[in-house]
């Protein structure tokens, strides 16, 4: 039993990586405009590089399917490791959020454009919204706040996950939960690693 489970989760950790790498602001880019968006502007392989740079539609495409690539792979891990509680800790939860954040890594490193994405927000924020999606809510209200009085959504975003471990205390009051929620901020950490 155990090793099956080990054995499913690493493909769906594997699956997760490769979904994650699929670079849809490099798609968009090309197909709307003919560039490369590694060479448009700061050269992030994101949805704001694309949305500001390329145009709205290419924007809002990249975005969208940037969160549903982090939930498809939060979401196929889960599926294929047998539909585990995610307020719970197991092998089984623990591989699909190693899947969900190797869908994270796959963005910000990505196979298929030697290992140079984009910064992940739009990855983890669809890999959250599957395993804890009430929270991730709320950090879209704080979001919005933050961002009216910022106009920088990146920084309201990554300040909005701050707010994970509390709402994830009040809406379920499991422990499990709130040590889950605090893995979105690896993600500010995995950003800015120089490797």
């Amino acid at each position: 039993m155990i090793i099956n489970t080990v054995f499913t989760g690493i493909i769906a950790v594997v699956i997760g990586y490769l979904l994650g790498s699929v670079p849809f602001a490099y798609i968009f880019t090309r197909l709307a405009a003919g560039k490369d968006v590694r060479k448009v502007s700061g050269g992030n392989v994101g949805a704001r590089n694309t949305f500001l740079n390329i145009g709205k539609s290419a924007g809002i495409a990249t975005g969208v399917l940037d969160v549903a690539k982090g939930l498809a792979a939060a979401a196929i891990a889960w599926l294929l490791i047998g539909s585990p509680s995610l307020t719970l800790v197991s092998p089984s939860a623990l591989f699909v959020l190693a899947a969900g954040l190797a869908a994270v890594a796959g963005h910000i490193r990505p196979l298929f454009l030697k290992f140079k994405g984009g910064n992940g927000l739009a990855v983890t924020f669809g890999v959250f919204l599957f395993i804890l999606p009430w929270e991730m809510l709320a950090a879209v209200c704080i979001t919005i706040i933050l961002w009216a009085l910022t106009r920088n959504v990146i920084l309201s975003f990554n300040l909005s996950l701050f707010s994970v471990p509390f709402s994830a205390g009040f809406f379920t009051h499991s422990w499990v939960s709130v040590h889950q929620s605090t893995l979105p901020k690896l993600n500010l950490i995995f950003q800015s690693s120089p490797l």
